[in-house]
């Protein structure tokens, strides 16, 4: 039930066509300093910039200008929303970080806008429930993770293509 009552209040925020459309506003936090990732060294698990730990906001675009990466970054490590879109516009993954580790849900999606993968991640560690669908919207498995550890797997059958 824990689960069910994160996704059902998460999901609906980050799904819809216009939250995706604000997302890759690029001023969402104007006191927050912006840096290219291609100006970002990682060295040692840091994000460094004219190798300082960069505090701010990393992005990256597209040859047409539209973002394709958008994350926190807090003294060198991940660390706020991290969300990644297709060329097409499309939100392709969406998670937490703090202090340069992975935390509560990540949410994967196929091109078409369809959830491709749900998990929970509790400092960068795999630990509960992942749940994946096909592009067309079928469950195709269910994967319960104990400590980064994968204690039940259940593949189902999926329509092709």
């Amino acid at each position: 039930m824990k689960y069910f009552a994160l996704w059902f209040f998460t999901f609906p925020f980050i799904s819809c066509d216009a939250a995706t459309r604000v997302e890759r506003t690029p001023d969402f936090t104007p006191s927050s300093p912006f840096v290219n990732v291609q100006s970002v060294i990682k060295q040692e698990g840091l994000d460094l910039v004219d190798d300082v730990p960069f505090t701010g906001t990393v992005t990256d675009q597209y040859s047409d200008g539209q973002l394709s990466l958008r994350r926190g970054s807090r003294e060198g490590r991940a660390h706020g929303v991290w969300i990644e879109w297709y060329a097409s516009g499309q939100l392709r993954y969406y998670g937490e970080w703090s202090e340069g580790r992975g935390h509560e849900t990540f949410l994967y999606f196929h091109e078409n806008g369809e959830l491709r993968e749900r998990a929970t991640v509790h400092a960068d560690i795999w630990d509960g429930v992942a749940e994946g669908w096909t592009p067309k919207g079928s469950k195709s498995f269910e994967r319960l993770y104990h400590n980064g550890e994968i204690v039940h797997d259940k593949r189902l059958e999926t329509e092709t293509g």
